[in-house]
């Protein structure tokens, strides 16, 4: 309803969803396709990466139960892309981060500095970055960029620089 209403005035209108993606199924993807939602998963990187953070009740990781759903959305054509939340848990290891994501065939990510939200804000003093190792890891990122060691497209350099 707010789509077509948006189409009628002219503008264009967006609806995105963030998830983990455990549970998503061929029939949630159909819905939200139907509904025009397009889905954001959250994965930092290769399985170590993510399941330092990223668990299940019980500290079982969600790895492989997210990266199912990303070979569930990339069977429908979606799902090349991810938000990386960075942290003192892996802020260290973004070539690992990277190859991650080059194994399972996304093309882009969204490098985001971890904040006091949720499980985080509990965790805080383990997981939060100094300005200073954030701006180090995005710096070694634009590097392995620029000298042709990543084609995985950060959004938020791209959109600092195309706007």
């Amino acid at each position: 309803m707010l789509a077509s209403a948006a189409e009628k005035g002219g503008k264009d209108l967006a609806f995105c969803a963030q998830s983990n993606g455990t549970l998503i199924t061929e029939d949630l993807l159909q819905r939200l396709e139907k509904l025009r939602i397009s889905v954001n998963l959250s994965l930092d990187g290769d399985r170590v990466s993510n399941d330092m953070t990223r668990v299940f009740p019980g500290d079982k990781g969600t790895y492989s139960a997210i990266t199912r759903a990303i070979a569930l959305m990339q069977k429908k054509g979606c799902g090349k892309a991810a938000i990386c939340v960075v942290s003192k848990a892996n802020y260290r290891r973004l070539d690992k981060i990277l190859a991650g994501y080059t194994k399972l065939g996304m093309a882009g990510i969204k490098l985001n500095p971890v904040t006091r939200n949720g499980r985080a804000s509990e965790d805080w003093e383990r997981l939060a970055l100094e300005p200073s190792e954030f701006l180090r890891f995005h710096t070694q990122y634009l590097d392995m960029v620029s000298n042709g060691d990543c084609s995985i497209v950060d959004e938020n350099t791209a959109t600092m620089l195309l706007g």
